[in-house]
This record gives structure tokens, sequence and C-alpha cells, in this order.
């Protein structure tokens, strides 16, 4: 698939509905009229974006108080703000074995959890 029938065929008929919640809260839905398929919620409070949905789950914090302002940033900005996500922070993805390996090697074993029995 190529970024054209994704931008076409998923997109394509999605529309953007916005609603200021409290002082400083706001979210913008962004989906097809008649279907809840790729739909994706921006949820920002303050200077904080939550982006949810079909894309992943993902949390920026930045000094942007406004939708506006997050969407003018350059995605090199964007991306290093990331402070949670499905992939790790900045997403950096998050490899299990990886992760055991390098406690092993500063611990010397990997702890067990407490009331496991182990």
């Amino acid at each position: 698939m190529d970024d054209k029938y994704i931008k076409d065929e998923w997109f394509g008929n999605h529309q953007a509905k916005h609603t200021d919640i409290v002082e400083a809260m706001e979210m913008i839905e962004w989906r097809h009229p008649k279907s809840s398929n790729y739909y994706v919620l921006y949820l920002r409070y303050a200077n904080y974006l939550h982006i949810s949905g079909d894309v992943g789950v993902a949390t920026y914090s930045a000094g942007l108080n406004s939708f506006k302002e997050w969407a003018d940033c350059d995605f090199q900005y964007f991306s290093g703000k990331c402070v949670s996500s499905e992939y790790g922070v900045q997403y950096l993805e998050w490899d299990r074995d990886t992760i055991k390996k390098d406690v092993i090697l500063k611990l010397g074993k990997l702890p067990r959890p407490q009331g496991s029995g182990l």
C-alpha cells in the first residue's frame, strides 16, 4: 500500500469535529461520518497532546497551547516531544529480550516478582 492509497481509501472521507471541553482543554474527533474505522481522537489539555484511536496511542508535551501551534511544528520537533506511546518514549521500540539482557548485565540476574512463588 502506498501513501496515496492510505490517504484516499482510509482517510478520504474523514471529517473533523472540534469541541471545547473546559478552559485549556479541547478535542478533535477525526472520523468517517458513517463508520468508526480509522477513528482518531486528539485531546489537548494545556501543553499536553494525547492522540488515540486506530493509529495507536501517544502523549506529547511541549510549550504549545493550541492545536494550531501543534500543527505548525515540524515532525522532528514533534516526535521529540513524545513522552509516552505504545512504542516507548520518542518512538523507540521496547524489546523485551534486549531489556532482559540489559537487566541481567547490570544486576547479574533478573529480579523475581514479589508473590510469584518463584
